[in-house]
C-alpha cells in the first residue's frame, strides 16, 4: 500500500516538473510565441501584429495531453463554451500529431518552441521495451539502440538550436530555456 502511495506521488511530481518545463516552452519571447500560434494554428500574424497574449491556467489538469505518440489522439479537439448571455457553442481546432514532426518541419513552420520535444519520440520505444515481455538481455540490446537513436535526435535538436540563434531567431535567453527543457526531459 505504501509503495502505491509513493509510485503516485513520484507520478505526481515527475507531472508538476514536466508542467514547469512545458510553461517555458510556451512563455518564450513574443517571436517565438508568434510563430507557435501561427504553426499550431495555420495563422499568419506578424509580430507587428497588435496581439495581446494572456496566459490563464497553465497547470497540467490530467493525463489527456498528449505529447507522445498515442492511438486514442483524435482528428481534432472541441470545447463546449458558454457566454454570459447562455449562447453556447463548440471551439474546435485540428490535432497536431507532434510525434510526427521533424526538426526540420519545425523549423520551416517556425514553431521552435517545441524543438525539445523531439526526445519523446525516442523516450515512448523506451517504454515499449521496458514494458516487453522479451528476455533482459534482449532489451537491453534494443534499448542501447535506442540510446543511440536518443544522442542522434539530442544532437541534432541542439544543432538546430545553435543555428537558430546564431541566425538570431533565437535570443539567447530563448536558447538558455530551450536547452534546460530539453536536459530535463532527456533526464525524464
Amino acid at each position: 500500500m505504501v509503495e502505491r502511495g509513493e509510485s503516485r506521488i513520484m507520478k505526481s511530481r515527475e507531472q508538476l516538473k514536466m508542467d514547469r518545463m512545458m510553461r517555458l516552452l510556451f512563455k518564450m519571447s513574443r517571436s517565438l510565441t508568434v510563430g507557435l500560434i501561427n504553426g499550431l494554428f495555420g495563422d499568419m500574424f506578424k509580430l507587428e501584429d497588435e496581439l495581446k497574449i494572456r496566459y490563464s491556467n497553465t497547470e497540467c489538469v490530467g493525463d489527456d495531453i498528449f505529447l507522445e505518440e498515442d492511438d486514442a489522439v483524435g482528428d481534432s479537439v472541441a470545447l463546449s463554451l458558454r457566454l454570459p448571455n447562455g449562447t453556447e457553442f463548440v471551439y474546435e481546432v485540428p490535432t497536431v500529431r507532434y510525434w510526427q514532426l521533424s526538426v526540420e518541419e519545425l523549423r520551416e513552420k517556425r514553431m521552435h518552441a517545441l524543438l525539445p520535444l523531439q526526445v519523446f519520440k525516442v523516450r515512448k520505444s523506451l517504454q515499449r521495451i521496458a514494458s516487453s515481455e522479451w528476455p533482459e538481455e534482449k532489451k537491453r540490446e534494443q534499448a542501447k539502440t535506442q540510446f543511440v537513436e536518443l544522442k542522434k535526435v539530442v544532437q541534432e535538436t541542439v544543432e538546430t538550436i545553435a543555428k537558430l540563434h546564431a541566425q538570431q531567431i533565437l535570443s539567447t535567453r530563448d536558447m538558455d530555456r530551450m536547452l534546460r527543457v530539453l536536459s530535463s526531459i532527456s533526464n525524464y
